[in-house]
């Protein structure tokens, strides 16, 4: 195996999506409407990654709401496949917020049994941290 090897398949995946017409940098967001979403070419759009903790305020005013397990299972499957998808809880959210994080906490045991074998079943990775 030559040293650059393991870079092939990242330099295969660059080169299709560059084939494609997709533009992965430098896109034009038309709208912002929230921290997370925005509208480019005319739809709106998740934005992932933003790389930053967001503030209390931030998550709270967040657009995207959902309630149930089958609302939550649906915007999941808006996530393309090896999707990070990070589940903080209380333990987390107090060192972060320094102690304050409102009537924010992870589901029941139960629930995240469920969303964890779905993000499994639709290849998404859920990290979840409490």
């Amino acid at each position: 195996m030559a040293i650059f090897d393991k870079f092939q398949q990242i330099a295969e995946t660059r080169r299709a999506i560059a084939e494609s017409g997709v533009r992965s940098i430098n896109v034009v967001m038309e709208q912002v409407i929230s921290p997370t979403e925005a509208i480019i070419n005319g739809r709106r759009t998740i934005l992932a990654g933003t790389n930053r903790v967001k503030t209390y305020e931030e998550v709270k005013s967040n657009r995207i709401t959902v309630t149930g397990t089958d609302s939550l299972k649906m915007l999941l499957d808006r996530f393309p496949e090896n999707e990070d998808i990070f589940w903080i809880g209380e333990r987390w959210l107090k060192n972060c917020w320094h102690g304050f994080y409102g009537n924010l906490s992870l589901p029941a045991a139960e629930t995240i049994n469920e969303i964890r074998n779905y993000c499994l079943q639709k290849n998404l990775v859920l990290n979840i941290s409490n």
